[in-house]
């Protein structure tokens, strides 16, 4: 074959061999495309699914969340309600607390003691004060419960013992002085101040100095710090506001417990004379 030949069978073979890798090139090219949008639509599913559970769990921990403080803002509440409701039961005892306020427990122990016709005349006076409070007609306190304590504050539930702790010792002294029992037979004042004094840290120095009265003319005090207290828990849920606000317009209350006056026919020897009013818890 000549070289006339050879040309064109060399220009068409280049052609050819050409040709064949652009589309060689094209079908590969095509195929790794059609791989990668596979590839790339199997990874946005994959994102899309993950995104989908991401969702469902966040929906499912704030929807949790939702819930479960919504539950503890009812139970808050309602523990709230029940010591409230408590403390307003106590005051039931506020007139045997102001009557044992100015009594002479000192004397009436070495009258009670030591003189038998002393402690006749005890006895009469302790049946008197007796009558006067009414303590018989005082049906059974109820108490909150003891597992309300876990949502109230501290401070209120200290302050509600102290509180019940104090109208019990009302009844046990006026009921032992009825009874001719010695006063001995009580606890000693000192428990019932040290428990006063965790309640009421401030008013320590005033437990000090009146050590057998002074734990009776601080009820309000204790009943002021329960409101109080109460009321600044509440208060740190929006939710509750409108319900505090409602009490806060319901409850009057005062700081100050003026003891009450004892019958004339105390003798004045079994009597002890108010803390001055300067003196007087505020």
């Amino acid at each position: 074959m000549n070289l006339e030949n050879w040309i064109p069978a060399l220009i068409s073979s280049g052609a050819l061999l050409l040709v064949g890798r652009h589309l060689l090139k094209a079908s590969i090219e095509k195929s790794v495309a059609h791989v990668f949008d596979r590839e790339l639509e199997k990874v946005k599913a994959d994102l899309r699914r993950k995104d989908a559970e991401i969702s469902d769990l966040r929906t499912g921990a704030l929807s949790g969340l939702s819930a479960r403080q919504a539950e503890l803002d009812r139970r808050k509440i309602q523990a709230a309600s029940n010591l409230w409701a408590a403390t307003i039961r106590q005051r039931r005892f506020y007139a045997l607390a102001g009557m044992v306020s100015r009594l002479n427990l000192q004397e009436i122990r070495k009258a009670t003691e030591t003189n038998p016709q002393e402690k006749d005349k005890m006895m009469q006076l302790g049946e008197m004060l007796w009558k006067l409070s009414m303590a018989e007609s005082v049906p059974p306190v109820e108490l909150p419960p003891d597992n309300d304590q876990i949502f109230l504050p501290p401070q209120a539930w200290l302050c509600f013992n102290a509180l019940r702790t104090i109208g019990s010792s009302a009844i046990a002294v006026i009921g032992t002085i009825k009874s001719g029992a010695p006063l001995s037979l009580l606890k000693e004042s000192v428990e019932l101040n040290e428990e006063l004094k965790l309640a009421l840290p401030d008013q320590a120095d005033f437990i000090n100095k009146y050590p057998d009265s002074g734990p009776y003319l601080l009820i309000k005090e204790l009943e002021d710090r329960i409101f109080a207290s109460l009321v600044r828990a509440l208060n740190e849920n929006d939710s509750a506001l409108r319900a505090v606000e409602a009490a806060s317009e319901i409850v009057a209350h005062s700081k100050l417990m003026v003891p009450d006056e004892l019958p004339a026919l105390v003798p004045d020897a079994l009597k002890v004379d108010p803390p001055p009013l300067k003196e007087l818890p505020r």
